[in-house]
């Protein structure tokens, strides 16, 4: 006979399995993946059949491997981005750029890499194969030649030769084609830097086309006035852009250097430097500097639309020009130019110059932090402008040249110029 205690508990446990048999109970809609899967509504009784399921068995079953091999794809693809991120994290800056070169990567004048400065009086003072050689060693792809310097110096011989051309032909003692077809023959793209109302020489010479101090003239109606300087660091005198005749002289010589064959002209001097004594400058028609800026733009622009189908059309600016406001350099920047190369030299900067909300006293000493900035702030203004140009800094080579790319590749530039007085890398 069964202790009474026992038979309580049996009745108990009976009970409890009654309970979890219970038609009221019911599998909630958070157990289903889909709610289309989700059963009809309970009878009166509490159960729920399936009729109201849209999707069969099978057609689970065929989900289930579709999504299965999703993730699949998404893990391997996710695998072999982080595996090339990383790898690519490890590579010094010289070896970052190399491996952009070999794969093509999209940058300044369809070049790759980088590119150097190589100043007129230093072209026909070496052998460009042994040069060309030397820089693709260190994975130079491409060079600027200083073919028109703000001084007026030139890097060719016009077929025109004047009065005036031909005292700027003192380190001229090659054939400037010819120096370009050498660089080609090395696949070293050439890139032509042309100083264009920046020329103290031509404004020495031709005083109806320089900017003057005062508006004093002669009998003749020629301009008598003292030649006017910029007062920054590079002190240049100018070519009035609103007297006739000097976009016809600055033309003439670009044409040259397009049928010497060259892969880029970068326009340089194209905009008037920020600068404290523009009010003394006279020019023959106003002196607002907008006016003065856009009458330049207007020059840039027929450029362009001349020669774009023959090489690609650049522009050089300060960085000083693009970061101040307004942007003395923002007529430029809405121009279809291929690229805006940047000024970002170091020894090129006022001291307290404020970039990006902070005051560098002096950029050198913090060359890696001040060329971050710069990139960062320049590359927005750019970036913001309706030419689509992309950006190309211009950056001193010595001995902090290595932080300084480092500082630019990762704002992502990958393509920069390097700069020498001497030319010598």
């Amino acid at each position: 006979m069964k202790d009474k205690h026992i038979i309580k508990k049996e009745k108990k446990k009976k009970h409890s399995v009654r309970v979890s048999k219970s038609p009221n109970v019911s599998r909630s809609r958070g157990y289903y993946g889909f709610s289309s899967d989700f059963p009809g509504e309970a009878d009166e009784k509490g159960f729920r059949n399936n009729t109201g399921a849209k999707t069969s068995a099978e057609s689970k079953k065929r989900d289930r491997k579709f999504f299965t091999f999703l993730f699949a794809c998404v893990f391997i693809a996710s695998f072999v981005l982080f595996y090339t991120g990383f790898s690519v994290s490890r590579l010094p800056a010289e070896d970052i750029t190399k491996a952009q070169s070999e794969t093509g990567s999209d940058s300044g004048a369809g070049m790759n890499g980088r590119s150097v400065f190589i100043s007129y009086s230093k072209l026909y003072s070496q052998d460009i194969d042994k040069l060309c050689t030397s820089l693709k060693e260190k994975g130079v792809t491409g060079v600027i030649i200083d073919v028109k310097d703000p001084a007026g110096y030139l890097a060719f011989r016009p077929s025109d030769i004047t009065r005036l051309t031909s005292g700027a032909l003192k380190y001229v003692t090659g054939d400037f084609a010819s120096a370009v077809r050498k660089f080609d023959e090395n696949s070293i793209s050439v890139s032509a830097l042309f100083s264009c109302y920046a020329d103290t020489f031509a404004s020495s010479y031709l005083s109806d086309y320089s900017v003057r101090n005062s508006a004093d003239v002669d009998e003749n109606g020629n301009r008598t006035g003292a030649l006017w300087y910029n007062d920054t660091s590079d002190s240049y005198a100018w070519l009035d852009p609103f007297t006739d005749g000097v976009d016809e002289y600055l033309d003439s010589m670009i044409s040259y250097v397009a049928d010497a064959g060259v892969n880029e002209i970068i326009l340089n001097s194209v905009c008037l430097p920020v600068c404290s004594n523009f009010n003394s400058a006279v020019f023959s028609d106003g002196k607002d500097m907008n006016a003065v800026n856009e009458r330049m733009t207007q020059f840039v622009k027929k450029t362009i639309d001349k020669y774009s189908s023959k090489t690609a059309v650049s522009v050089f600016v300060s960085l000083n020009s693009v970061l101040s406001t307004p942007p003395a350099g923002g007529y430029l920047l809405n121009e279809k130019s291929a690229f805006v190369y940047v000024d970002m030299r170091l020894s090129k900067q006022p001291d307290n110059m404020k970039v990006d909300s902070e005051t560098f006293e002096k950029p050198s000493e913090k060359p890696y932090m001040f060329i971050s900035n710069a990139a960062y702030a320049c590359g927005s203004v750019i970036a913001k402008s309706q030419s689509g140009a992309k950006m190309v800094p211009l950056i001193e080579s010595n001995d902090a040249s290595s932080e300084q790319a480092a500082a630019l590749m990762s704002h992502e530039i990958n393509y920069f110029a390097l700069y020498s007085a001497d030319s010598d890398y």
